[in-house]
């Protein structure tokens, strides 16, 4: 060691380094260096991105929280490249704030990575709608411009203009420290037991760097990459280390409950997690309210989704039929519902498809063509049934409002929750006072830029 570096002991090691934005240089593409160039990532990202912005849209002088979406935004071109997560919020806020948005995107439909084709041509239909110009299956070979960027080159050779570049063409894991320490994955994740304890005893790995096996693959270390998940396994890490030290458990022989309280603690060492992704377009048509007041669109129609569970196997789409904006899908494995999304929903109907992932409801064929028609209703019934057979006799999904741990009960599961409004003939739900509540994993990032 010199006098640069220290050496820290410790007992037990969290490795919590997350990831950094992908460039665009690793994609195969020349962003030139730009300044207009800009990746979304961390909160000094967004600090970048509105300096580059505030440059080519400046600010009203009455408004505090957002930037300007005035007439005199409407012809200034941006491109976001990257159809996935982060570039859909991205060209959803650009649009917000008065930009004419292209999002370039190399598969059939948007979110293809997370979501099924028929759900991605929903939001490649809605940011369509709404003025976003989608281009698909192409693929950008090179940022032009001299001082900035003043276009994207595409592989068939032709130009898109823009006097803002937003690079959202994913995530790379903070690993390059442990690559000849720690055995990792190929997409340099950091392999774990189901403790999430690494090949060296006591030496932990949490959130975006971890790949944990995963029992639903049987056994095949797999990367979790989103914020629920994040939050999840730090704090199951954080219980090991601070409540079951494996010297502690070795000495609590004193009397039966002792005993009982650390076989219970033992068993609760197994990290496992159901995956959960959540999504807000915040998209929907700009509405003026008179000559100097636009509201805009991310407070009008937004549309929120949430996905449990596994997309592997059948897919069985349902449609509630007084609001097309109330939209589900469930995947169906080896006679059992494994995964489940709902767009546009109450909370109690996002619980409920949670819980229907979460216990992988049992499916026989005769079902589907009533998952399809009432896909919400269906799943009442059936963990109804099951709850009452099997788990907790006598126990009513009426009589409850399901958390994950089936706690606390409560009577008023069919009323509304008061920060929530259903609008029936905008066919679209809206939270009142709409900040971004319930957004993507990496909304709270983007959340920043309204500060």
């Amino acid at each position: 060691m010199d006098n640069r570096t220290r050496l820290i002991k410790y007992n037990s090691l969290i490795i919590a380094t997350g990831s950094r934005a992908k460039t665009l240089e690793e994609t195969g593409v020349d962003s030139g260096g730009y300044a207009n160039v800009v990746s979304i990532r961390k909160a000094s990202d967004i600090g970048h991105l509105r300096r580059v912005i505030s440059e080519r849209a400046p600010r009203k002088k009455s408004s505090v929280s957002t930037l300007s979406s005035t007439k005199a935004n409407k012809d200034i071109p941006a491109c976001v490249i990257g159809g996935g997560y982060i570039g859909l919020e991205s060209a959803s806020y650009l649009h917000g704030w008065g930009f004419n948005v292209t999002v370039i995107h190399s598969g059939k439909q948007l979110l293809t990575r997370f979501l099924p084709p028929e759900v991605g041509f929903r939001y490649t239909q809605l940011y369509r709608k709404s003025n976003v110009t989608v281009i698909l299956e192409e693929t950008p070979v090179g940022v032009l411009g001299g001082f900035n960027a003043t276009g994207i080159l595409m592989s068939d050779g032709t130009t898109i203009n823009c006097s803002l570049v937003v690079s959202a063409v994913g995530a790379v894991p903070n690993t390059d420290l442990f690559q000849n320490q720690l055995n990792l994955t190929s997409d340099g994740g950091i392999k774990t037991d189901n403790e999430l304890q690494t090949g060296i005893p006591g030496v932990y790995a949490v959130g975006d760097v971890v790949a944990f096996p995963w029992d639903f693959y049987n056994g095949t270390h797999k990367r979790w990459p989103f914020g629920d998940h994040a939050r999840r396994s730090g704090e199951h890490v954080a219980r090991i280390i601070l409540y079951r030290p494996h010297h502690l458990l070795e000495e609590i022989k004193v009397d039966q409950y002792l005993n009982k309280t650390a076989s219970m603690i033992a068993n609760k060492t197994t990290y496992r997690y159901i995956p959960k992704t959540t999504f807000d377009s915040l998209l929907g048509p700009r509405k003026k309210i008179d000559a100097n007041t636009i509201v805009e669109s991310r407070f009008i129609k937004p549309a929120h989704g949430e996905f449990y569970g596994y997309m592997i196997g059948r897919v069985i789409y349902f449609n509630c039929i007084r609001n097309r904006f109330k939209f589900g899908a469930f995947w169906v494995h080896n006679g059992k519902a494994v995964g489940t999304y709902m767009e546009g929903g109450l909370n109690k109907d996002f619980r409920l498809m949670k819980k229907v992932a979460e216990m992988q409801l049992p499916v026989q064929e005769i079902e589907y063509e009533h998952m399809e028609k009432d896909g919400l209703g269906w799943a009442r019934e059936t963990l109804d049934r099951e709850l009452d057979a099997s788990v907790y006799p006598g126990f009513s999904i009426k009589d409850s409002f399901f958390h994950s741990d089936l706690s606390p009960r409560q009577t008023d599961i069919d009323k509304y929750d008061a920060s929530e409004t259903f609008i029936e003939e905008d066919t679209a739900f809206e939270r009142s006072g709409y900040s971004g509540v319930g957004s993507a994993d990496y909304s709270d990032v983007m959340d920043i830029a309204r500060l």
